[in-house]
């Protein structure tokens, strides 16, 4: 903590490399070397020796920013209690997203103030209460099916029990479920659509005001139907059903999605739908019930998994104010998806497969629907076999956890394709059972120093390397690596696949823009090209001009 002057001291510290933040409450959170405070950008480590005192240092903590505004409803009268949420949009793997970035209610004036902000571009939307209301019922569902099988593992049933009252009274105050006029969310400055929402800029410790939302009546629909069992089969055999709702013109996380639990015979509805593109998305047996005590099944490390083969159905419908009651969703087998893990030769040591687990990663459109169908992690059985029994269709990233230390994942081949260069593509009705994921000892290394004209350590760029080769310049790339040199210059970068790279220094960067094929494409002519080789610790200096 610092003192009333705003020092602090940090000591008895060890050699080695350090990040140096502070935070102070409202106020954003600042990184030791960030060109631009308080914009959650990478800092600088700081590189210690034996010894060294470093007692010069200033860190300036910025305010945050606030967007504030008035709600009306639809005959211009202030929206008492409506939430307002804000969205911001950020580079993620490549990809311009929007991530959840603040909420708060409106008072007795249709008012509403949020605070604390970052700087970067917002999206201000109103929600309808009655979506909110969804999405609470649904949350609570959730949490008590997590409660529950614990319960059955001998946990806390009452617990349990309180949860179910409280879904009870969230769902006595849903309003009900015709068809008529309704609320549908408004973007600002006065949307329904996403398309059309303009994004409100905020500079570091900006207030924005003015920010004006009026909610807008649509004419809303019942959407229903029933969901079939595969094969014929009873309903009442399959655990987890749920249906959800997406809004595919829409990409705001947690928005205009809707979840319902049909009824023992596969009935559902959805109430005050608005108009627009949606996809229906129905699940079942993905609920995996451990078969134990829990203590047991964590000491051992591999729970029994009862009831994990999934089940999936999807339609795509569009709704234009009118009443839907006759769509029908028929379940079908998840495709499975299986392989084995293996290792290159490259040591001589052994691996326990048995603890290592192989995950499945939605990701694009895929990941739309990755609430709706929850995967369990794959443990692998001792001969290094591991099977995903039920997975919809979509795109994936494969993911492997538990390793030892040394190894990392060399490829992830499916089909003849490296899942790990290229996602896996799952297709309905074709199981992909001859995946060989293999691990190695023997991943390249790229280190060195960034020096400036003057042949002096200079820590003020973002190192990037990135492959030569455009096929590879994808989302969550693991060939595009970037951070930031410590005070001393030294940069370094680890798990990289053979390969020709290039590399550059750039002087500021947003996260993750470092995944844009636009982006890169202008750091070509400045960069530096240099090829590694397998297993290769290579040393590569940079001066900056």
């Amino acid at each position: 903590m610092t003192d009333s002057a705003g020092a602090f001291s940090f000591t008895d510290l060890p050699a080695g490399a350090f990040n140096l933040a502070a935070s102070k409450p409202g106020y954003l959170d600042v990184i030791y070397g960030q060109r631009r405070p308080g914009t959650g950008r990478p800092g600088t480590p700081i590189q210690l020796a034996d010894g060294q005192r470093l007692d010069r240092i200033s860190l300036q903590i910025p305010r945050g920013g606030a967007i504030s505004g008035i709600v009306r409803d639809e005959q211009g009268e202030p929206a008492y209690g409506q939430q307002v949420r804000l969205f911001k949009y950020v580079m993620r793997s490549g990809e311009r997203s929007l991530q959840p970035a603040g909420s708060a209610m409106t008072d007795d004036r249709g008012a509403f103030r949020v605070g604390v902000l970052s700087p970067g571009e917002y999206l201000v939307s109103a929600f309808p209460r009655d979506t909110m209301t969804d999405m609470a019922v649904e949350e609570l569902k959730a949490a008590a099916e997590n409660i529950a099988a614990t319960a059955r593992a001998g946990g806390d049933e009452q617990a349990l029990v309180n949860l179910k009252q409280q879904i009870a009274i969230a769902q006595n105050n849903q309003p009900p479920d015709d068809t008529g006029d309704g609320y549908a969310p408004v973007y600002f400055p006065g949307t329904t659509q996403l398309s059309a929402a303009q994004p409100v800029l905020i500079e570091v410790g900006q207030e924005r005001s003015g920010v004006d939302l009026q909610m807008q009546l649509v004419r809303t629909a019942k959407i229903s139907g029933v969901v079939t069992a595969p094969d014929r089969s009873a309903l009442q055999g399959l655990t987890g059903m749920q249906v959800t709702l997406v809004d595919s013109e829409q990409s705001v996380p947690g928005a205009a999605v809707k979840s319902a639990r049909p009824t023992q015979d596969g009935r559902f509805a959805f109430g005050a739908v608005p108009p627009g593109h949606y996809t229906l998305f129905a699940r079942a047996g993905s609920l995996p019930v451990i078969d134990g005590p829990i203590s047991d099944a964590l000491k051992s490390g591999k729970p029994a998994v009862i009831g994990a083969t999934q089940y999936w159905a999807m339609a795509d419908i569009a709704v234009e104010g009118r009443s839907m009651s006759d769509l029908s969703l028929a379940l079908q087998r998840g495709m499975v998806v299986s392989g084995s893990l293996r290792t290159d030769g490259s040591s001589g040591q052994v691996v326990d497969f048995a603890r290592v687990r192989v995950g499945l990663a939605p990701v694009g459109s895929s990941a739309s629907v990755a609430d709706a169908f929850a995967l369990v992690p794959a443990v692998a059985e001792a001969s290094g076999r591991f099977t995903f029994p039920g997975v919809a269709p979509g795109k994936y990233r494969i993911t492997v956890a538990g390793a030892p230390a040394a190894w990392s994942v060399k490829s992830a081949v499916f089909g003849g394709r490296d899942a790990l260069d290229f996602n896996l593509e799952v297709k309905a009705g074709e199981d992909q059972t001859d995946g060989a994921v293999t691990l190695t000892t023997r991943m390249a290394a790229l280190s060195g120093a960034l020096q400036d004209a003057s042949g002096q350590p200079t820590s003020a760029y973002t190192i990037i390397v990135f492959p030569a080769d455009t096929q590879y310049w994808t989302p969550q790339s693991r060939r595009i690596q970037a951070g930031r040199p410590s005070t001393d210059g030294h940069y370094s970068f680890s798990n990289l696949p053979a390969g020709e790279y290039r590399l550059v220094a750039v002087t500021d960067v947003e996260p993750g823009q470092w995944f844009d094929p636009a982006y890169l494409r202008e750091l070509g002519g400045a960069s530096v090209p240099l090829t590694l080789a397998d297993g290769e610790r290579r040393i590569q200096d940079l001066r900056v001009k």
